[in-house]
């Protein structure tokens, strides 16, 4: 009896949770439909049903924290195309928090950038930048996730709109040179003719000018017709700028053709003006150059005139001076004879000098053999021994001593080859481990550089170890650290 009441009881659990599963499946799929509906709803432009929606699928979010972060962000993105830029804010930010607590990564960086848009709009461009910052960051390691390029050309723009131009064309460049994707080609484009815009508003009119043709061809090639509108209007105004007046004329007709062709708000009668004007300028433009090449005709006939008068006097003063030279020269010749004379005197005198002198250094010659007699002698004095305590040294600093029983075994040698070195000084003051290492290095003669590679210090650091050892020893400043150790 109990069995089959357990078994019961089992049955009615496995069906309470499958029923709560199917629940739950249901309510999911109802929200996905509900969240699919607004993002429809908002791409008609139908903001107050598509806000409805969205509303609606928070119902349906609950267990569900992906959701109600990418539901949060979509009711912000609307509130924002209606300009309640206030309640967008608050949205963006209950999605990034929502994010971050369930280290929803992707919808947090796409949240921030919507906030960065907002914070744009209500003129809290340093928060807004600061934001952008840290979403392009992100979207270099995460390009599926978020766009790059986009991110790109918002940050330039805004850099530009507060006169940072220097970070805008940075930003702009880099997403003129990494990207290639013919779906990009209108944002190219706009990114085209900003960064052309910033070269005109800095006088840098040959790189406006390149970058404004580029984008002129991206929008013919996009058939992008109203930004094309204004591209031609910048051509134009550059050339004005370098006074090259036929270009500008001929994108002020391209300006006036395309406008008719829009029909666009513009005043053609002006348009039309406008051109009249430049035909105008440019035929009296044409005028003044023919009465310049007149003027330029008589000067060149005056020019000639004055060259002729220039080289008769050139010729004559030529000849002046060749005589004024000749005399002078005739002059010089009988100094420097003089002064050769006397140089002949001079070197007579230093051969006799010179061969005083080398009397003096055949006696010198003579006492440097006799010292290096007496060092050869004094070396043959050197035991075996001693040489190969010395040779042993040696060999251990230049393998380098890098271990502590490296430098046992070297300040064991040492005291075999210098007896009672240490102990002599160490009874005058106490001396640590380091202390003893420097006074055995400064013993070998190393220098401080040395000492540095050998204990593998900074320069300061021997210097500072070796003032230390100078005052336990209570060395005077006439007496060198070297001079001491010497004479021990």
């Amino acid at each position: 009896m109990q069995i089959v009441v357990k078994q019961i009881v089992l049955v009615l659990f496995i069906f309470a949770l499958t029923n709560n599963a199917l629940c739950f499946s249901q309510s999911l799929n109802k929200g996905n439909d509900l969240y699919n509906k607004g993002v429809e709803l908002a791409q008609l432009k139908k903001f107050e049903k598509a806000l409805e929606a969205f509303f609606q699928c928070i119902e349906f979010t609950e267990g569900d924290p992906v959701l109600k972060a990418r539901v949060y962000n979509r009711i912000g993105v609307v509130y924002g195309r209606i300009n309640d830029n206030t309640t967008a804010y608050d949205f963006f930010i209950k999605s990034i928090h929502l994010s971050k607590e369930n280290n929803l990564h992707g919808i947090e960086m796409s949240a921030k950038n919507n906030l960065a848009n907002t914070l744009l709009m209500l003129g809290k461009s340093d928060s807004a930048l600061q934001l952008k910052e840290e979403v392009y960051e992100y979207s270099k390691t995460h390009p599926a996730e978020i766009s790059a390029d986009l991110i790109k050309v918002n940050l330039a723009t805004s850099y530009a709109e507060r006169g940072e131009y220097s970070k805008a064309e940075k930003y702009f460049l880099n997403f003129l040179a990494s990207q290639n994707s013919d779906s990009l080609a209108k944002l190219q484009g706009v990114a085209q003719m900003n960064l052309s815009k910033l070269y005109g508003l800095t006088n840098k009119w040959n790189k406006a000018i390149k970058y404004g043709k580029l984008a002129e061809q991206t929008f013919i090639k996009t058939n992008n017709k109203k930004d094309l509108v204004q591209v031609y209007k910048n051509l134009k105004w550059y050339y004005e700028n370098i006074n090259q007046t036929k270009q500008a004329l001929a994108y002020s007709n391209k300006f006036i053709e395309l406008q008719d062709e829009i029909n666009s708000n513009y005043n053609l009668a002006d348009l039309r003006q406008i051109k009249n004007n430049y035909e105008t300028k440019l035929k009296e433009e044409e005028l003044k150059n023919k009465s310049l090449m007149l003027e330029i005709t008589k000067k060149e006939k005056q020019l000639i005139s004055r060259k002729l008068t220039l080289i008769i006097s050139i010729s004559v003063l030529i000849t002046v001076l060749a005589i004024v030279i000749y005399f002078f020269q005739r002059r010089k010749i009988k100094t420097n004879l003089n002064i050769i004379n006397d140089i002949a005197e001079r070197v007579s005198n230093q051969s006799k000098k010179n061969k005083l002198n080398q009397q003096k250094i055949e006696e010198l010659e003579k006492d440097l053999t006799l010292k290096e007699e007496k060092l050869k002698s004094f070396e043959n004095h050197v035991t075996y021994k001693q040489k190969k305590q010395v040779n042993s040294l040696a060999d251990m600093i230049q393998k380098g001593l890098k271990t502590e029983e490296d430098w046992t075994v070297f300040l064991t040698e040492f005291s075999l080859e210098y007896k009672s070195f240490i102990d002599k000084i160490s009874s005058k003051t106490s001396l640590s481990k380091n202390d003893i290492k420097i006074l055995a290095l400064q013993k070998l003669n190393l220098t401080t550089n040395e000492m540095a590679l050998v204990m593998n210090i900074t320069l300061g650091g021997v210097k500072k170890a070796r003032n230390r050892l100078r005052e336990k020893l209570n060395l005077s400043e006439e007496i060198t650290l070297n001079e001491f150790v010497s004479k021990i």
